[in-house]
Formats: structure tokens, C-alpha cells, sequence
């Protein structure tokens, strides 16, 4: 995925396909439209997922992402492994909280808690109730963007990223796919090598 802007400004995103075909991977345009000229992930995401349901496409069937306005920025490639690992750490750290609030505790939130001490008196209790709500919140719109089965279908995939983890064939991939894949390491790897 790629945005660039054209010669008269217009912002457009780019979205190559890589896909096993036969006994190879081929790459071709998947997408190519405007953007406004303030997007932001949210509004990037919105547009993807419009063009996935208008075309039935599955986001199961979406194994990684890979922005090269990312790799740009990093001198890294950032991929969706990357990405998914800290939003499920992220999504820990809220139950955490939720958990923390509950029992009244607010070490989780030193200013919260400094503002207590500099009043001399609690929170109020409607207030934690507040801050409780907005992390449930919080974690559904988390699992809505993110949920625990593109995780998991994710890990299960992990050898997009590293081709060289690979020890046994992926449940994803049909025979002839996986020996291709093995072909691939093997060029890779020699490639490494020289």
C-alpha cells in the first residue's frame, strides 16, 4: 500500500496484490483512489474496508500490509505482525486498567492519582465509573479494528515476513503453494549467501 500525491496535488492510494497463482506469486493493482487531503488512518482504513465489502473481499483472506510511506519514514519495513503484536499488548494494558479502576486503585494514572492527593479526598466514585466505561469502550473499538481471529490468523502466517521460520506447511497453504514457498526460501537464502 502506498500513498503519493499526482501532478496536481491530488493524494491517491496505491494497493498491489501479491497472490499464489499456479506455480508463482503475481502482483497486480488493486486499488487506486483519491484520498482527501486530510486522511488519516482511520479515514484510510474506512475506504480499504468499503472497497473490500463493494467487492466481497474477506479480510481473512488478508494476510499482511505493508506501507512504504512506513519504510520511508523507519528506513524499516513495519508490517501488519508488527502492528497487531502491540495493539494485542495495547489491549491488555486496558483490561489491565479496567481491572486496576475497579479496585479503586489509580497507580495506573499518577496524574489522576496526584490530583486526588493534591485535593486531599478520592476520586469520586462516578468519576472512576467514567474512566471504567471509557477503557470498555476502548477495548470493543480495539477488537472491532482488530479482532483476536486476524491475530491468530496472522501468527499462523507469520512466514510471509520471515520465509526462513517456516518448519511445517501453514494450514493456509495448499501443497503446491507450500512447495513454492519452500523454492522461494531456498532462492532467498542463497541470495543471503552470496
Amino acid at each position: 500500500m502506498d500513498e503519493s500525491t499526482d501532478v496536481a496535488g491530488l493524494a491517491i492510494i496505491m494497493v498491489i496484490l501479491l497472490y499464489p497463482y499456479l506455480d508463482s506469486f503475481h502482483e497486480d493493482l488493486l486499488l487506486c483512489k483519491p484520498l482527501s487531503s486530510t486522511s488519516t488512518g482511520t479515514e484510510i482504513f474506512k475506504l480499504l474496508d468499503e472497497f473490500f465489502v463493494e467487492n466481497s473481499i474477506l479480510w481473512d483472506n488478508c494476510v499482511d500490509v505493508c506501507t512504504d510511506g512506513a519504510k520511508a519514514m523507519t528506513r524499516k519495513a513495519v508490517t501488519v505482525f508488527d502492528a497487531t503484536d502491540k495493539v494485542e499488548g495495547f489491549k491488555k494494558k486496558l483490561k489491565y486498567w479496567v481491572d486496576y479502576i475497579k479496585n479503586g486503585s489509580l497507580d495506573c494514572f499518577p496524574l489522576t492519582k496526584g490530583f486526588g492527593e493534591e485535593l486531599e479526598s478520592d476520586i469520586p466514585a462516578d468519576i472512576l465509573n467514567e474512566f471504567e466505561v471509557h477503557l470498555l469502550r476502548l477495548i470493543d473499538d480495539f477488537n472491532s479494528y482488530f479482532p483476536k481471529r486476524l491475530h491468530e490468523n496472522l501468527k499462523e502466517n507469520v512466514w510471509v515476513v520471515e520465509p526462513n521460520s517456516i518448519s511445517k506447511k501453514p494450514s493456509s497453504l495448499t501443497s503446491q503453494e507450500y512447495e513454492c514457498l519452500l523454492d522461494l526460501t531456498s532462492r532467498y537464502s542463497d541470495n543471503i549467501q552470496v
